[in-house]
């Protein structure tokens, strides 16, 4: 019933079907326009697979990279450097037809595993797909106003809220058609020194402004300062109705100050403005820092399934911080100075999806 996947879509321009499928999820990972950003920032080889049925009709997508990590292997991951991808499909025929045909491409490309990062639980799957649950996000429903919003948090945290916006904080929110050079940099300062201190290598400043650039309105960049010095940033990509706050950031010495609670209450009546009912807080790993953090602020939890198929090999590569044998690099990387950090780290990210 269905014709194998067009490898040529990758050509196309934000294909209509492509656009017409990525309403069924709420995720911004599905948009077209991450294709040139990573392909452009990482060198990723894209393959956006479409597959249709025998009228023509788009019965399900799914957004891929290649990725040759000489760390962790070579791999088919969806989406790298995001908290969700995998394949929209509208039957579970169009399901299954479509994962052996990723199937039958990692073969060909030789990679030694497919990964794919979806925000539900696919039934149709199998024993023969591995599936890890040890991330999670939550969705916050946004009322149509500040006091309505106010309303529906605890006593505690609009005590919390009440008490960052007691701190000499300030804040710029700043669309990605029309940053400036000196408002990406902060950014960058706030977020290198952030991974830096947490032992976690840094993305090229240039993804960041390839995501300003192609999402235009859609990326909100958030400053925050303390005393007029940086403290916080981030970055929040609206999609549709929904907005994910996909990069944020703050310095340990301000966290005194109550950045965080000040910056999201900061992003959260922006978008309430814009009228979108959806706040997605990004992904977060169960039980840490920051999964109480989002967790507090009454939103929903949505577990991430993320699954795995081996295509050659035994078992997957554990790429996770948790893993003990990367406590001696990261132990050293919070160690290194930011400048060396800052030069190392784009290197390696290309690696570390």
């Amino acid at each position: 019933m269905y014709n194998k996947f067009d490898s040529n879509i990758i050509n196309k321009n934000d294909p209509t079907s492509w656009s017409e499928m990525s309403y069924l999820k709420s995720s911004c990972s599905y948009n077209y326009i991450w294709k040139d950003i990573i392909e452009d920032t990482f060198k990723h080889i894209p393959y956006y697979i479409e597959l249709k049925d025998n009228s023509d009709i788009t019965q399900a997508v799914a957004p891929i990279f290649h990725i040759k990590s000489f760390l962790f292997g070579s791999s088919l991951t969806s989406m790298p450097y995001l908290n969700s991808g995998g394949i929209i499909y509208k039957s579970k025929e169009a399901l299954m037809a479509l994962s052996d045909n990723i199937r039958k491409l990692g073969k060909e490309l030789n990679v030694d595993y497919v990964e794919l990062r979806c925000n539900e639980k696919i039934k149709e799957y199998d024993k023969s797909f591995i599936c890890k649950e040890h991330k999670s996000t939550f969705h916050l429903e946004l009322e149509d106003s500040e006091d309505k919003q106010l309303s529906k948090f605890s006593s505690k945290l609009r005590s919390q809220i009440k008490r960052a916006l007691k701190e000499n904080l300030s804040s710029e929110i700043i669309l990605g058609s029309n940053y400036r050079d000196s408002d990406l940099n902060d950014f960058y300062k706030v977020f290198s020194r952030h991974m830096r201190d947490l032992g976690t290598p840094v993305y090229p400043k240039k993804f960041f402004k390839n995501v300003l650039d192609s999402f235009k309105d859609k990326a909100v960049l958030t400053i925050i300062k303390v005393n007029g010095k940086l403290s916080s940033a981030s970055i929040t990509i609206i999609n549709n109705d929904s907005a994910e706050i996909i990069w944020a950031s703050s310095l340990r010495k301000y966290n005194k100050y109550s950045v965080n609670m000040y910056m999201y209450w900061k992003i959260i009546k922006y978008l309430i403005s814009l009228e979108i009912t959806t706040f997605d807080f990004g992904r977060t790993t169960k039980n840490s820092g920051g999964y109480k953090f989002k967790k507090q602020w009454g939103a929903k939890e949505i577990p991430l399934y993320w699954y795995y198929f081996l295509i050659k090999g035994e078992k997957l590569p554990n790429a996770s911080p948790e893993n003990k044998g990367f406590s001696l690099p990261i132990a050293i990387w919070r160690r290194l100075p930011l400048p060396i950090a800052n030069f190392i780290g784009p290197i390696l990210t290309k690696h570390l999806p």
